[in-house]
């Protein structure tokens, strides 16, 4: 959850800021493309926290994207997955909330 990272020739980076950390208010489908259609990878229930890679991308149809990675599960038994989830479309709630992070 980050901590000191090389980079390049450069000095090294002491502290790299992990990703903000959210959880999901309404289930949802991880895809495994932006494409709203592409193949569903995991299916995320409510309280499932992700950590926010990309912001509002948009799919071919023009419809808001997020591209997520979950947390794995409890002491690193589950793989963390990587994938993209559907935004809120104009006039719907949105689908995460803002998680004070713990660790």
């Amino acid at each position: 959850e980050g901590g000191t990272k090389a980079m390049g020739n450069t000095a090294p980076v002491f502290w790299e800021e992990p990703p903000p950390l959210f959880r999901l208010v309404a289930a949802a489908p991880l895809t495994k493309e932006i494409e709203a259609t592409s193949e569903a990878i995991k299916a995320l229930p409510i309280g499932e926290p992700v950590e926010v890679l990309d912001w509002d991308k948009k799919d071919e149809a023009g419809h808001s994207r997020l591209r997520v990675r979950t947390r794995g599960g409890a002491g690193g038994g589950e793989e963390r997955v990587t994938g993209w989830l559907a935004g809120p479309a104009g006039g719907e709630a949105a689908i995460l909330k803002l998680e004070p992070r713990t660790s």
